[in-house]
C-alpha cells in the first residue's frame, strides 16, 4: 500500500471532513488532496522525476504535511534533514 492510497480512500469516503488543521488554517479531505496534488504536480515542473531524493527544511506544519504526501505522489522519495547539523553548518557559514 502506498502512503498516498490512504488520503485518496479518505477524499472519497469524507470530502468534507476536517483532514488537516494548523493554527486558524484548516483543509477537508478535498482541499487537502487538491492542495497534495498540486504540489505533485508543481515538483514534476521543476523536473523532479520519479526516484529522485528531495528534501525540505521546516517545522511542523500543514504544509511540511503536504509535502509529505505530495513526494511520494509523484514517485519521489522524501529525504529527511538532520535540523542541528544543517543549522550547525549555517553558524559556522555565517561566521
Amino acid at each position: 500500500m502506498y502512503l498516498t492510497q490512504a488520503l485518496h480512500r479518505a477524499a472519497q469516503l469524507h470530502p468534507n471532513r476536517i483532514a488537516v488543521q494548523f493554527g486558524e488554517r484548516q483543509h477537508t479531505f478535498r482541499e487537502f488532496i487538491r492542495r497534495v496534488a498540486r504540489l505533485a504536480g508543481a515538483l514534476q515542473q521543476m523536473g523532479m522525476q520519479t526516484g529522485d531524493r528531495v528534501a525540505m527544511l521546516a517545522l511542523n506544519s500543514d504544509r511540511y504535511l503536504e509535502y509529505q504526501m505530495a513526494v511520494p505522489w509523484g514517485g519521489r522519495r522524501a529525504q529527511s534533514l538532520q535540523h542541528t547539523l544543517v543549522c550547525r553548518r549555517d553558524r559556522l557559514f555565517a561566521q
